[in-house]
Order: structure tokens, then C-alpha cells, then sequence
């Protein structure tokens, strides 16, 4: 049985987060989402 895998990308808030869906399923990278989460709190410092 061959997966049927599609690979995208969304933007959240600016920033590009991976989107990959394997049949039915869909899987976001965590790392993008923590790369994101980073970003923020860097920006409100001081």
C-alpha cells in the first residue's frame, strides 16, 4: 500500500509553519511552531 503524502506550508501570525498530510492525516512541525513561539517572546524583551 502506497501513502499518498502532500507537503504545504501556512502562514501564522508571519510566519511559514510545514504542513505535511500522509492519507488522511495531517502533521505540523513542531519546530516551526516552537521557532515561532521564540520569535514572540524575543520581541516583547524590555
Amino acid at each position: 500500500m502506497k501513502n499518498n503524502i502532500i507537503q504545504s506550508e501556512m502562514d501564522v501570525k508571519g510566519s511559514k509553519i510545514n504542513v505535511i498530510r500522509v492519507d488522511s492525516y495531517e502533521y505540523i512541525s513542531l519546530t516551526d511552531l516552537a521557532k515561532t513561539q521564540n520569535d514572540e517572546s524575543t520581541s516583547r524583551c524590555c
